[in-house]
């Protein structure tokens, strides 16, 4: 984890519980925009932000040190 001591010194200003997230889209520009906007959503607005873009593929890293996959991530890598 990038920010396992710390993560409040995280370079994304008003982080919610993730610690850490990856995006696999379309292009680098947009993975970029969607693991921001995942990083600083509430819970509410971050299903509905997997929800509604099936095409990502994301994985996220809580406070709790919970991994989530969304979208079928686990399927494009192996995850130990």
């Amino acid at each position: 984890m990038q920010y396992s001591k710390n993560f409040e010194m995280s370079h994304i200003v008003n982080q919610k519980n993730i610690i850490s997230t990856s995006v696999i889209a379309n292009t680098v520009e947009e993975a970029d925009v969607y693991a921001t906007a995942l990083f600083t959503s509430d819970e509410i607005h971050r299903k509905k932000i997997i929800e509604s873009n099936k095409k990502i593929k994301i994985i996220t890293i809580d406070k709790m040190n919970n991994l989530k996959t969304y979208n079928n991530f686990n399927n494009l890598v192996c995850l130990r």
